[in-house]
């Protein structure tokens, strides 16, 4: 399983974290260098660095193969146009 999560807080971290432990395939976006740092010394995580409401940054992760999205970023409009981006590119997906 592949998930994919804007937002590399400490939400984020530990829903990363907890994915990870599960096996699960996890990417990480942020725009905060520092955080990505830490998820990619820490954790078994893919990290991209950029906009999680940024159309490409998705693609970048995968988006379309995910069967999980998360947008935890502390910025509501981020997360509601990461979701919105993400639901237009993956239409099919359940889980989100």
């Amino acid at each position: 399983m592949k998930a994919v999560i804007v937002g590399a807080g400490e939400v984020g971290f530990r829903i990363a974290r907890r994915l990870g432990l599960e096996s699960k395939h996890v990417v990480v976006i942020d725009r905060n260098p520092e955080a990505l740092k830490r998820v990619a010394e820490l954790l078994d995580a893919k990290t991209i660095l950029w906009s999680g409401s940024n159309p490409r940054s998705l693609d970048e992760a995968g988006v379309r193969d995910a069967e999980t999205f998360l947008a935890v970023t502390d910025g509501d409009e981020t997360n509601l146009v990461a979701r919105l981006f993400a639901d237009v590119m993956s239409p099919g997906s359940s889980s989100r």
